[in-house]
């Protein structure tokens, strides 16, 4: 990119530094260029006029991640020493080098750095511990995890009202998840605000029954496919009466058969789309109701529970992300004192990925810029996004904040610069998108999101390839010709990939972009049969992945062997290979036995003790004794290894790399297991753990649904299959992506 001139637009984002700025930059437009560079613009200011001249440390640069922060103040740091070594005047030689010794104390980072060092710097203000530490996402998860089942065991012990009437409901196992996913995703309400929440609830959906007896017209049901208008037909009498009284089960069951027999299909699709998608939000009307009346015990429940753990974090010194945004937004909001000596210090800030951006940095943004949370002052904000590629909603990212934002400064007299030249894309897959996304996304900028076409900068003359497959949808083997039209598809894929190899491209070239992990069979088999190598980047986070979870189960076995229903998982594993029919019989075998045992008033035996006494009673089977004397050995290793050993016990009893080098994407397997041992040594030597403590984490972060992403592999020769959400960033000559009718 270093090699091409500016843009117009580029260059109107670089040097207009005397209003408010919002760049919509789409892919590939060369954003982190215009960062920089702007950066540079600004520090320059004072070769041209030295009372305007500004230090690096008078410029707040905000990044999404800590690894764009680093790589943004590399590139600072690279320009500015260019510049030393091609001044020809010794004065600007010297004026640079004050600039890159002042670059030290540039703060670029996160909005969470951010925070922190705002925090830090005022703790008599903050009423925080100087010292206090950062939880990561992971910590903090461990955190909640372990806080959060100690204290509804607390609370259900102490018989309180809340807990126990929402632990009747749902059971303590899913009232802690429910418990964990809410205070993951952050919440927040005043007391009475979800009661009020779920009548407005309510009241839409009896608003959306009486909207759809308008909607299922004589004149709809004529339009529709024959199987559509055979349901509704048949169904429409009592379709009207069910729509009339929600309260009764009988109507709900009449409006579910209505809309399972009813297919998004025909000639009025999209209405049939329309009143389906109704449908499922009737349905939903007893459970609506019954959270209506829920909603006390879960406000009493929740508030209770966030302010136990604000106190544990507080007394232990920890804070999360969410806690350091709270913190220092208030911190600012009511110490004025504090917020005119960071705005003194901040003449420029610069916010980069603002698309996933939540309302509480905005208001962070805003006090900085123009002393007001709410209202947009002064004219030193730049903020930079693409409302297209906000991805990160599961962890509070809302888009509307962008929007708010770029609306804001053009409304008081900033500008909207649009960057969609792009330097990565060629034209024509550029002009399919342009044709495509406009009637996916809308053009209405008053959106939050929509579309804005990309103009390539790359030239070529590949044409995008269509290949569509038929089957017919109506017929009574709808599900088989489905299959059938798949397998279609994936071997029509295999054989043009096959094909583009022969003409000289590279199977590292190519990449398949699934929506999900769902078909991936359908793909790997048609590659194989064709002879085209693969290797999978599974969309799958790291303890979602089968290779760990049979980890997890082995060290969960080592610390207790009797558990029957984890040894049954380690058994059906890669590394003892017991089959399901074999699995069953065991099973049956043991019920035998104990029903023996219940009968005498004998204490029921687990399946591990029942596997030890088959090996001593019955030499013949090779795989069930094969299995035993494998397993055999791990308890005593816990409790006896330091857990550094015990990964080395492992290995040398069931050699895992070797047996997993033989799967199916072994290459990602492998990387995932030395993923593993590294997890487990830094575990060991940070926090001196133990295999029990080791096992016991392991758990809590797969219960917790931890994101922790899984290894990575480049793979030479191959083809690599990924989610479009993997893809984010990356770049491949040849593209396909199969199954768009999902």
């Amino acid at each position: 990119m270093a090699e091409f001139t500016l843009t117009a637009s580029q260059d109107r984002a670089i040097h207009c530094i005397d209003t408010n700025v919002a760049v919509s930059a789409g892919a590939g437009s060369g954003k982190t260029r215009v960062l920089v560079q702007r950066f540079l613009y600004i520090l320059g200011l004072g070769l041209r006029q030295p009372a305007e001249k500004v230090l690096p440390r008078e410029i707040l640069a905000v990044t999404f991640t800590r690894k764009a922060a680093a790589e943004m103040r590399d590139r600072i740091r690279g320009e500015i020493e260019k510049n030393c070594r091609s001044c020809q005047e010794e004065t600007q030689r010297i004026y640079w080098q004050q600039q890159l010794k002042d670059l030290t104390h540039a703060q670029i980072g996160t909005i969470h750095g951010l925070c922190s060092s705002f925090l830090r710097a005022n703790p008599v203000e903050s009423d925080l511990d100087p010292a206090f530490t950062v939880l990561e996402e992971r910590d903090h998860n461990d955190f909640l995890v372990t806080e959060v089942r100690s204290h509804l065991r607390r609370l259900l012990h102490e018989q309180n009202q809340a807990a126990s009437l929402l632990c009747d409901e749902y059971g303590s196992r899913s009232l802690q998840e429910q418990t964990l996913s809410l205070l993951q995703k952050g919440f927040s309400f005043a007391r009475g605000g979800l009661t009020v929440k779920y009548e407005e609830e309510l009241s839409e959906i009896l608003q959306e029954a009486r909207h759809l007896q308008c909607v299922v017209t004589k004149e709809l049901i004529a339009e529709c496919s024959s199987g559509n208008r055979t349901v509704l037909e048949t169904n429409w009498d009592s379709l009207q009466r069910a729509l009339d009284d929600l309260t009764k089960q009988e109507n709900l069951d009449i409006l579910k058969d209505i809309n399972k027999g009813l297919k998004r299909t025909g000639r009025n699709k999209a209405d049939i789309d329309a009143v389906k998608n109704s449908l499922d939000r009737i349905i939903a009307f007893p459970l609506c109701a019954r959270a209506r009346l829920l909603t006390p015990a879960w406000e009493e429940y929740l508030l209770e529970m966030r302010e136990y753990l604000d106190t544990k974090l507080r007394e232990t010194g920890l804070l999360s992300f969410d806690d350091l945004e709270e913190n220092a937004l208030d911190l600012l909001e009511h110490h004025p004192d504090v917020l005119a000596k960071c705005r003194r210090q901040f003449r420029y800030i610069m916010v980069d990925e603002f698309q996933d951006t939540n309302e509480r940095q905005r208001q962070l943004v805003y006090l900085l810029c123009g002393g007001n949370k709410d209202e947009l002052k002064d004219r030193r904000l730049f903020v930079v996004g693409d409302a297209k590629q906000s991805i990160y909603r599961f962890r509070g990212a809302d888009v509307s904040v962008f929007a708010r934002v770029r609306n804001e400064i053009v409304k008081t007299g900033g500008e909207l610069i649009r960057l969609n030249d792009n330097f990565r894309t060629v034209e024509p897959v550029l002009q399919l998108c342009n044709d495509l996304f406009p009637g996916l996304m809308g053009i209405d900028e008053e959106k939050d999101v929509y579309y804005e076409a990309l103009k390539a900068v790359r030239h070529s003359d590949c044409i995008p390839e269509l290949f569509v497959q038929h089957y017919k949808e109506d017929s009574s083997a709808s599900t088989a010709g489905l299959a059938e039209a798949r397998q279609s598809e994936t071997a029509w894929l295999a054989n043009r990939l096959a094909e583009l190899h022969r003409e000289g491209i590279a199977y590292a070239d190519m990449a398949i972009l699934l929506q999900n992990m769902t078909h991936i069979a359908a793909v790997t088999e048609a590659l194989q049969k064709r002879a085209v190598p693969y290797a999978v980047t599974d969309g799958r986070g790291f303890f979602e992945r089968t290779e760990i979870r049979d980890l997890l189960n082995l060290f969960r076995f080592a610390v207790n062997p009797y558990d029957d229903l984890n040894l049954s998982a380690v058994l059906r594993s890669v590394y003892m290979g017991l089959s399901d029919t074999m699995l069953t019989t065991l099973h049956i075998a043991l019920a035998e036995v104990n029903k023996d045992k219940a009968a005498k008033n004998v204490a029921a035996v687990s399946l591990w003790d029942f596997l030890l006494q088959e090996q001593d009673g019955n030499q013949e089977d090779t795989t069930l004794a094969r299995t035993v004397t494998l397993l055999r050995p791990l308890p005593a290793a816990a409790a006896v290894l330091n857990l550094p050993a015990f990964c080395r016990e492992i290995r040398r009893l069931l050699h895992p790399e070797a047996i997993l080098a033989l799967q199916d994407n072994g290459e990602e397997q492998l990387a995932n297991l030395r993923k593993f041992y590294r997890m487990a040594h830094d575990f060991a030597a940070q926090k001196q753990g133990t295999v029990q403590e080791f096992a016991a984490r392991l758990q809590q972060l797969a219960e917790a649904k931890d994101r922790e992403a899984a290894a990575t592999v480049v793979s030479e020769g191959a083809v690599q299959l990924m989610t479009v959400h993997k893809s984010k960033g990356l770049e491949f000559p040849v593209v396909a992506v199969p199954f768009l009718d999902i």
